[in-house]
């Protein structure tokens, strides 16, 4: 594309043209590594936090749940997938 141009006497880039023209290439594909590398870093950090966050939320439930048990003196049971109901602790005597 130079060679057309400069044969045809529209643009005679100098040594400065061609450096600087270097240079911003260099500059171009460093930045799109730069920006594209920071990317994925960021990402998996962002699905290691998530994965490590689910076991502390289910722990920490159950710590709450337990807690709650022993201070208010009934049994928590899951009724089904989504719901908890809370039952009164069976009679060890009635046993």
């Amino acid at each position: 594309m130079i060679g057309r141009l400069r044969d045809k006497g529209v643009f005679k880039p100098t040594l400065k043209d061609l450096f600087m023209l270097g240079l911003a290439a260099v500059a171009i594909v460093a930045g799109f590594w730069l920006i594209n590398s920071a990317g994925f870093i960021y990402v998996r950090l962002v699905i290691l936090g998530g994965l490590s966050g689910l076991p502390a939320a289910r722990i920490t439930q159950a710590l709450v749940l337990r807690r709650w048990e022993l201070t208010s003196g009934k049994k928590v049971e899951y009724d089904g997938l989504w719901s908890i109901k809370a039952q009164p602790w069976p009679d060890p005597r009635s046993v």
